[in-house]
Parts: structure tokens; C-alpha cells; sequence
């Protein structure tokens, strides 16, 4: 079932960002990407580790930069 959730614009924007680099790491990886449904992935289309994703986001509300987030 899907659902509208209203969104800020500015998480629009960063989810249709995030939807065109996911398109392009899934034209790259062709048959091999693994079409789990996940929103956020990897580069190769696996989920996100909790653990990378909490050092990212803490590093970008830090303002700094993290290896794991090549945006940041």
C-alpha cells in the first residue's frame, strides 16, 4: 500500500537527489543490482549498515565530512 506523506522541500529535493544518484548506481551495476526496495542503499544496492548511517548523519549535524557520505 502506498501513502502520500507530505513533505518540507527541501527533503523533496534531497530525496529526488538521492533517487537520480540511486538510478545511476543501479544503470551502472545493471543485472547484478539487487532490487530489494530500499529507499537508501549502498553503492551496489544493499541496505545501509545502522551503524555507517549514525556516523554520517552525526558528522554532517557536526559539520564535518565523512567517508561515508561523499555529498557531505
Amino acid at each position: 500500500m502506498k501513502r502520500a506523506v507530505p513533505l518540507p522541500a527541501i527533503v523533496a529535493a534531497a530525496s529526488t537527489a538521492q533517487r537520480s544518484a540511486q538510478d545511476e548506481e543501479r544503470r551502472k551495476l545493471g543485472a547484478r543490482w539487487p532490487d530489494l526496495g530500499y529507499v537508501f542503499t549502498t553503492p551496489v544496492g544493499t541496505p545501509i549498515d545502522p551503524r555507517n548511517c549514525t556516523r554520517v548523519v552525526q558528522a554532517g549535524v557536526r559539520g564535518g565530512r565523512s567517508s561515508g557520505n561523499p555529498a557531505a
